[in-house]
């Protein structure tokens, strides 16, 4: 079932989360914008040959290698390549190259695995908590001191499904990246939920709003664009904090479709304004329980009918036995 909500009601929620929680907000987004790679860079080109130096310049932006008592420069490069398969020492040179890659390749995915993807959630946490209080940076470790592996677990194999899919040509990786987009959002809140349950529950929050979401990322074209103008300084500065707040604003109402039926309600009412997170709506409904399924749900109902009944047949026999002493006694 959709949940009623509009751009503009999100965005205008992202920006008085931002008022309120301004530096604490630029560092959360400092450190997202840092671990998924969309720290805005500024490229300046500058001339390292002009006719104002001369050929014999040692300025010429060439280099020079000396390999095996021989020098080669740059434009000898084939050169080079031909003297290392004459002399059998290309495999060598193939072997120690590859094994350098693999090494960096190595070390750059455990960093992302183990430090700056759970990081992603501390930092979605810090705008969560900030909607309706004040944020608070403690919140970026929270996730990893509580369930550090299985945070580990759970945004490896999205980013694992995201690319995989991503092979099927742009389109479905696009989609299935809009599908999977609430799960740091959740385990920022419930880091020791099961991962299909993650996995379940994004895919729930997102049906039928992967376009809307869409949309308001394009929302945000103009923002960007003044930040590239800016050389990223509107970005850093204002744009980042306001975007990550407004999607978790948006992380908010899509909560709502894990409601039951006479709780669903259109975001912005008067009635949505109170805390209605997914802690709070935990209390409200199984469903936000990751421990609790709707069968455990039933069982619980149904010990909970056979104890009131044998209450009930408790204080009957209670009740007889009391009447028979009273008729003995007169």
């Amino acid at each position: 079932m959709n949940v009623n909500w509009k751009i503009s009601e999100l965005k205008n929620r992202g920006r008085a989360a931002v008022s309120r929680n301004y530096w604490k907000y630029l560092l959360a987004a400092l450190i997202l914008m840092l671990t998924t790679g969309t720290f805005p860079s500024v490229r300046i080109n500058l001339p390292l040959h002009t006719n104002s130096f001369s050929e014999d310049s040692s300025f010429s932006g060439s280099f020079d290698w000396d390999i095996n008592g021989k020098h080669y420069e740059a434009d000898d490069i084939e050169e080079l390549f031909e003297d290392l398969i004459g002399s059998g020492s290309f495999p060598v040179f193939i072997g120690i190259f590859t094994g350098i890659f693999l090494l960096v390749f190595i070390i750059s995915l455990a960093i992302a695995v183990f430090a700056l993807q759970p990081l992603q959630c501390g930092c979605q946490r810090v705008f969560v908590m900030g909607q309706r209080y004040q944020a608070y940076l403690g919140n970026i470790t929270w996730p990893m001191s509580t369930a550090y592996m299985n945070v580990v677990k759970i945004m490896f194999f999205r980013g694992l499904y995201t690319t995989l899919w991503s092979l099927l040509f742009i389109v479905p990786g696009v989609i299935k990246s809009y599908e999977y987009r609430m799960i740091p959002y959740i385990l920022s809140e419930h880091p020791e939920i099961d991962m299909d349950e993650a996995f379940r529950l994004s895919k729930v929050m997102m049906d039928g709003d992967k376009w809307n979401a869409f949309l308001l990322d394009l929302s945000f074209i103009g923002w960007n664009l003044l930040g590239a103008i800016t050389l990223g300084l509107v970005r850093i500065f204002y744009a980042a904090p306001y975007q990550y707040a407004t999607n978790s604003e948006l992380y908010t109402a899509l909560t709502w479709k894990l409601a039951p039926a006479p709780q669903q309600q259109t975001f912005g009412s008067d009635s949505f304004t109170e805390d209605h997170t997914y802690d709070q709506a935990n209390a409200q409904s199984s469903v936000y329980d990751p421990g609790i399924s709707p069968s455990m749900t039933s069982e619980v109902s149904n010990e909970a009918e056979i104890k009131d009944g044998s209450n009930e047949s408790e204080n009957k026999t209670d009740t007889y036995e009391s009447t028979e002493d009273q008729q003995r006694s007169e």
